[in-house]
């Protein structure tokens, strides 16, 4: 098995093992607290849509009434975002990206319906179960995944 140094897109620099398999990256002791980093950043926002997924509506009425379908909208970004986070992390520790790695929206679009579960059954208040808001959770998911296997393929054009 040979080891060589890689560089990551973003700079970081791991160990890499070649062996019979392929590539696989073991990322080093900074990279390693990097990798902390971005999933406890990645952790925090999924917390953060938790909290708007279950907060009573009174926490952000107004901003829900900007436009019509503004809930939608709302749910399209946030849900976009969180795959771009795991993207984000998962890009820092090392893991290999695999754009046709479904995993990721499919993950996401689960979390939203389990959320939406979640309002339904769990919370007595003034939250309410939406097959419109499951629908943009994963389009906004979608979206949100192909664009960012376009980037990530432009800038390994790039690199080459």
């Amino acid at each position: 098995m040979q080891t060589a140094g890689l560089r990551r897109p973003g700079g970081l620099i791991c160990a890499d093992h070649r062996s019979k398999a392929g590539l696989v990256a073991q990322p080093s002791g900074l990279s390693l607290r990097v990798a902390a980093l971005r999933w406890g950043v990645c952790a925090l926002y999924v917390a953060f849509v938790t909290w708007l997924s279950l907060a009573p509506t009174t926490v952000f009425k107004p901003a829900l009434t900007l436009f019509s379908q503004a809930d939608k909208v709302a749910h399209f970004l946030m849900y976009g975002f969180l795959v771009v986070f795991v993207r984000w992390a998962m890009t820092g520790s090392g893991m290999h990206w695999r754009p046709r790695g479904f995993w990721v929206p499919l993950a996401a679009l689960i979390y939203g319906a389990l959320m939406e579960v979640a309002q339904l059954l769990l919370l007595p208040s003034d939250r309410s179960f939406e097959v419109g808001d499951m629908v943009a959770n994963g389009m906004g998911a979608l979206v949100f995944w192909g664009a960012c296997n376009l980037w990530a393929s432009c800038r390994l054009r790039k690199q080459v």
